[in-house]
This record gives structure tokens, C-alpha cells and sequence, in this order.
């Protein structure tokens, strides 16, 4: 088998104070599709999300980060 070479791409925690700001959404989403597409080729994606948040314009703020990645990295 060839080597696993992990590649961190973004790293963020926060406690619960409400749903993120519509800035700092929008800048989480900026850096990972700058991060990625930086990345190059990538095999895997590994998410350790809660599943619950939320943002200012967005109810489903874990599935916007999770389509940002599907449009950056493509279908499997």
C-alpha cells in the first residue's frame, strides 16, 4: 500500500454563543476554497463536524461547508 501523507487543510473551534456571523461564514468558505484548490490532487476529505451549526443567512451552515468542498474537490 502506498504511504498516507495527510494534508491539514483547516482547523477552527468554537463554543456555542449563536449562529456564526454572515462575515465569518463567508470567510470560512473563501479560505477552504482557496485552500483546496491550493492542495492539489487529494484522494479523501476527513470532516469531524457537530452538525448543528448555524449562521446568520444560512440554517444549514455544516451542509454549505460540505457542498464547498463537493464544488472544489469533485464527485468521488
Amino acid at each position: 500500500a502506498e504511504p498516507v501523507e495527510p494534508v491539514g487543510l483547516l482547523m477552527a473551534q468554537a463554543w456555542f454563543v449563536g449562529p456564526l456571523l454572515r462575515d465569518t461564514k463567508q470567510w470560512f468558505v473563501r479560505e477552504m476554497e482557496e485552500r483546496l484548490n491550493r492542495s492539489g490532487s487529494l484522494d479523501a476529505v476527513r470532516f469531524s463536524l457537530h452538525g448543528a451549526m448555524t449562521a446568520e443567512d444560512e440554517l444549514d451552515a455544516d451542509g454549505l461547508f460540505l457542498q464547498v468542498v463537493r464544488e472544489a474537490v469533485g464527485p468521488s
